[in-house]
């Protein structure tokens, strides 16, 4: 196919090779982007052809370059094969754990160098070998001491690491107490704060009682002078009246004498007589009302008295609440300055217990780190215990492989 912006042409030509003659297609295209473009291709059948060809020659070539090898090596092994049936024996041997069979150096020929550098090689191993039975032996001494002091140290370390722990929770329960206290000391100072204010208040009601107690003493004595007073003023009104009712008698007495004389004087004397009439009962209402007034005054006077009885009483008990108040005062002055003193008390055991409080919370801190510090260390004596565990098992196992090279006899 074709598009508006490209050009292409399309050529083929033959190439034949040993293997036979294959077609080939070749274009060349021209991109807008890419310029021209050359492409080629085959057929798929042929290039299965030509591969498969290609395979079978490969496997021809390297069947020849195997066989070659495989003649190489049988001719080396027929010119080798008494020199490796002592190297065989030998390999034996040694693999069997008997390190001083040697080989025989007497032969005259090619390999007896290498004989006498394999003997070499195996009276040094066997020395090697003796040296690491005794490194060995005193490794598993060393390791058992060290396995034994770890276990030691370990069991050590977690008791103190116990004891540590219960330290930790000791002094924590005791910074908690502390704490507690340092709680209820603030709590008592607060409470001894508002005792102090309550008990100010009350010495200022106390004392504001007592001054108003004395104003009212005062108030009572006028009181009575007032009652007095109004009882001297009472005699006198009483007095006046006596006068006043006798006066009163008198008129009437005169009234009735002039009634008298009037009807003795016929009809001149008739108005006089009503006058008379008149005055008699005039007189008559001015006694009754004498009278009337004598006993509001005789009901005034005994409720003056019981008002001064009653003032009386009153002003006793002023005078108690008086004594009492100044007791009283006395008393709060005293519960004041108690109160002062337990709490500057509170104050000192409050700021004491706060300094313990953080005393213990720094060391319950110390403790704890060095709680988990012991943990740590516990930890690694630990981790020591199985590397020593593993060392023993490692080296036990060293000594079995060690126990089965036999390095005291020779064989030859």
């Amino acid at each position: 196919m074709r598009s508006a912006n490209e050009k292409y042409g399309s050529y083929r030509w033959h190439a034949c090779q040993s293997i036979g003659c294959r077609e080939v297609s070749v274009f060349i295209t021209e991109s807008q982007h890419w310029g021209w473009i050359i492409g080629g291709g085959m057929d798929e059948r042929i290039y299965d052809e030509i591969m498969s060809e290609v395979y079978e020659s490969t496997i021809i070539n390297l069947t020849i370059i195997f066989l070659s090898i495989v003649a190489s090596f049988y001719i080396i092994y027929k010119f080798r094969n008494q020199f490796q049936q002592e190297v065989s024996s030998w390999s034996d041997n040694v693999g069997n754990g008997l390190l001083h069979h040697t080989m025989d150096e007497s032969k005259n020929d090619e390999y007896t160098t290498v004989r006498k550098s394999l003997n070499k090689v195996t009276a040094k191993l066997s020395h090697s070998i003796q040296e690491i039975k005794l490194a060995i032996d005193s490794q598993i001494e060393t390791t058992n001491s060290v396995s034994n002091r770890t276990e030691n140290t370990r069991d050590i370390i977690k008791s103190h690491v116990a004891e540590t722990s219960r330290t930790a929770e000791s002094i924590n329960e005791f910074s908690l107490s502390v704490k507690e206290i340092s709680d209820n000391i603030h709590q008592t100072a607060s409470l001894a704060d508002n005792t102090l204010s309550l008990a100010s208040a009350a010495q200022t009601t106390v004392s504001a009682m007592a001054t108003e107690s004395e104003s009212l003493k005062a108030q009572f004595r006028q009181v009575d002078e007032e009652i007095n007073s109004n009882n001297n003023s009472v005699q006198q009104i009483h007095s006046a009246l006596e006068v006043i009712g006798s006066i009163a008698e008198q008129t009437n007495l005169l009234a009735l004498n002039a009634a008298i004389e009037a009807a003795r004087a016929g009809d001149q004397g008739r108005g006089f007589a009503v006058v008379a009439d008149e005055v008699r009962a005039l007189a008559s209402r001015t006694q009754n009302s004498t009278t009337e007034i004598s006993s509001f005054l005789e009901e005034l006077v005994a409720n003056s008295q019981s008002i001064t009885t009653m003032v009386g009483d009153m002003n006793q008990t002023c005078e108690q609440v008086f004594s009492h108040s100044y007791d009283v005062d006395e008393a709060l002055n005293k519960l004041i300055e108690s109160a002062k003193t337990s709490n500057q008390y509170s104050e000192s055991i409050a700021a004491a217990a706060e300094q313990q409080t953080m005393i213990a919370i720094d060391a319950a801190k110390a403790i704890n780190s060095i709680s988990q510090k012991a943990s740590e260390i516990e930890g690694h004596s630990e981790s020591i215990r199985e590397t020593m565990k593993a060392q023993q098992s490692n080296t036990a196992m060293l000594e079995d492989v060690i126990a089965q090279l036999n390095v005291n006899q020779q064989y030859r």
